[in-house]
């Protein structure tokens, strides 16, 4: 049982990490705004997991399902908009 959950934890870990070191490596190639936009939409994901994280531990959270998807929300949102509005810089 613990092997199992440990194994997630690490491949959520690994993806959260990851999705971070994508959003940080775009700061020099696209505009600010849209860098700024897409980072913010990760921290957003990152509590997102980490409220499911919580949850699995403990149960006593009030509307945790509703937060998290409230929270997938938004980052879908945000990151969508930093996508959209992603222009490339040229470089000089």
């Amino acid at each position: 049982m613990f092997s199992s959950l440990y194994l997630s934890l690490f491949c959520v870990s690994i993806f959260v990490f990851l999705t971070i070191q994508f959003s940080l490596l775009r700061r020099k190639e696209v505009t600010k705004e849209s860098y700024y936009l897409v980072l913010i939409g990760v921290l957003f994901l990152l509590m997102s997991h980490t409220s499911v994280v919580l949850s699995m531990f403990n149960k006593a959270l009030a509307n945790q399902d509703v937060s998290t998807m409230l929270l997938y929300a938004i980052v879908q949102y945000i990151i969508v908009i930093g996508i959209i509005n992603e222009k490339k810089l040229s470089i000089s």
